[in-house]
This record gives structure tokens, C-alpha cells and sequence, in this order.
């Protein structure tokens, strides 16, 4: 594989749930009209630009990771969705916006992670997705993942490049995010990038009845090009739950067929 530049290109999560205008294939898109949006609204959503994109570090630190995690989660942010044991809080920045939350799953934290890292499953359970691939990293904690997501109506088309370290820990398993350039996958001159800052998840240990883990996400990141960065937050808040509850259902036929 080819060397990781230091330039950054987006923010996560891996995860970063896509605003749909119709829930023709899924439920987890967004129909405009329930949450407030007029038609005359949809101008807003237009893009005609993307964002410089500016060079950082490409190691994964996960010091601002575990700083946020280690906050109260509706410390300096908005509590957006709190239902069926989902929390979901949000926060507006100077550039992008950052999208935390909580919830519990019967699965166990490797069960999780190794889950999610099936691109095959990955498409039955986001059918945001267009294309994800994995290719390693410089060591064995480490991988770069490539994610197109697919055509929006009004919105240009998005793809994301990050590099994740998995890190295991007493507790659980811890897996940090962040944009990076790679040879292999160029910016394209017509998809938007998105630049992730950090992103990730904590996959903590519990024993708390039929649940084994405690799941704390990340995403602060900016989207790119023109559209309202308020807007896009929204939209990743309202879609987190339907999201993780279809991985939770997928996961649950994948081990029940493989253990079978």
C-alpha cells in the first residue's frame, strides 16, 4: 500500500448517516416534510462549492476522543433524540458540527466491532452505502477505510477516507477515527469529500440484563460543500437510531446463522 500523507480530508464516523429526501429503500432516510422542512426550504440544501481542505497530523490520536467521552454528554451540547434508549446530543462549531451519543446492545464489544467491519453486511444495514472498502494500515490496529455514499437528490454526492485504531482496553474496546489521504483513493472531482476531525466508539462492558455493551459514538466532522452545517447535524440525529437499530437486527441474523 501506498504511503498515508499527512493531509486530512474528513470527520465519522464511520457512521455518518446520510440525509435522504425519500425513504423509498429504507427507513432510516429522512422525509423532509415530517421534521419541519417546506419545499421552499429545500433551497438551502443546493450546493455549489466544496471546502479547502487543510493539512494536520495523520496518526490517530484518541486524546479528544476520550476527553469527550469522559464528559457529561450533555455538556456544551443539545439534547436532540431520546427514545427507544437512544441519547442522542449535538453540538453547532466554527466549522462542522459534532454528534455524540448513547445507547445499549446485546452483542458483546468484539461481536460489534467485528461486525462492522464486514463491508458485505455493511450495505444490508446502511443503505446509504454505495461502496466501502478496508485496506490495512501501517500496523495491525489499524485500518483505512473508503466509504461512497450514494446519490442524494439536491445534494452532491459524498465520500469519506479515515483511518480507525482499535484499542482495547480493560473495559471494553475503543476504536478513533480521523481523515486521512491515501494514493489508492483520490479526491474525485465530482464527489465532495467529507473531512472527519474524530470520530469513533467505545464498546464498553456491561452486565445489564440482555445487554453486553454500552455504546458511546462519535462524529465531529464537517460535511462539506455549501449546505447548512445545523442541517446536516439534524439530520444525523434523527437518522443515529434507525441506523444502529438496523445493524442490531442484521447483526443479530448474521451470528444466528453462523452459529447455527
Amino acid at each position: 500500500m501506498g504511503k498515508i500523507s499527512s493531509k486530512v480530508c474528513r470527520e465519522c464516523s464511520e457512521c455518518l448517516p446520510f440525509l435522504k429526501i425519500s425513504r423509498k429503500n429504507s427507513l432510516q432516510y429522512l422525509e423532509l416534510a415530517e421534521y419541519g422542512y417546506a419545499k421552499s426550504d429545500y433551497k438551502d440544501i443546493v450546493e455549489e462549492k466544496k471546502i479547502d481542505i487543510e493539512s494536520t497530523a495523520s496518526s490517530v490520536d484518541s486524546s479528544e476522543f476520550l476527553d469527550i467521552y469522559t464528559r457529561p454528554l450533555e455538556q456544551n451540547c443539545e439534547k436532540m433524540i431520546d427514545k427507544e434508549g437512544f441519547l442522542v446530543y449535538g453540538q453547532d462549531l466554527d466549522e462542522g458540527f459534532l454528534v455524540k451519543a448513547q445507547w445499549k446492545s446485546k452483542f458483546t464489544p468484539k461481536e460489534i466491532l467485528d461486525y462492522f467491519r464486514l463491508n458485505n453486511e455493511r450495505k444490508i444495514w446502511d443503505k446509504n452505502i454505495d461502496q466501502v472498502e478496508e485496506i490495512p494500515g501501517e500496523t495491525l490496529d489499524e485500518y483505512i477505510t473508503y466509504t461512497k455514499f450514494k446519490k442524494v437528490i439536491a445534494i452532491s454526492q459524498r465520500d469519506m477516507l479515515i483511518i480507525s485504531n482499535i484499542i482495547e482496553r480493560s473495559d471494553g474496546i475503543l476504536v478513533v477515527s480521523k481523515s486521512i489521504e491515501h494514493e489508492k483513493y483520490p479526491e474525485l472531482s465530482d464527489v465532495t469529500r467529507m473531512k472527519i476531525y474524530t470520530a469513533g466508539y467505545y464498546f464498553e462492558d456491561i452486565i445489564d440484563e440482555e445487554y453486553k455493551t454500552k455504546v458511546f459514538s462519535l462524529t465531529k466532522a464537517n460535511f462539506g460543500g455549501s449546505i447548512s452545517q445545523k442541517f446536516v447535524k439534524k439530520a444525523t440525529a434523527i437518522a443515529l437510531p434507525k441506523l444502529y437499530q438496523a445493524m442490531e437486527k442484521c447483526m443479530e441474523k448474521y451470528y444466528k446463522s453462523i452459529n447455527s
